[in-house]
């Protein structure tokens, strides 16, 4: 999954002839972006529950948008190298 956790994962749990599609927070700005693309373009068929988190869902206008972690990235590095004493090149 595209998440800010390292290592982080969707799970299809089946039992009992029941299917529950679990992942944290959906995003795809991250970068792993393109696993949240392929999630959505090839979502798990026939699932009976599915369980998310959202803790961005009621706290954002809906067209709200992020940075990309890469846009982040670059804003941090012209931030660190305008700052005396800290050495980033």
């Amino acid at each position: 999954m595209d998440h800010s956790a390292y290592d982080a994962y969707a799970l299809l749990i089946e039992g009992g002839g029941d299917r529950l599609f679990y992942s944290g927070d959906f995003r795809g700005h991250g970068r792993k972006a393109a696993l949240f693309e392929r999630l959505v373009a090839n979502p798990p068929a026939d699932i009976d529950a599915l369980l998310v988190e959202g803790s961005s869902l009621t706290r954002l206008e809906l067209d709200a948008t992020f940075p990309t972690e890469g846009d982040v990235e670059a804003r941090l590095l012209k931030e660190l190298a305008q700052t005396d004493g800290l050495g980033v090149s």
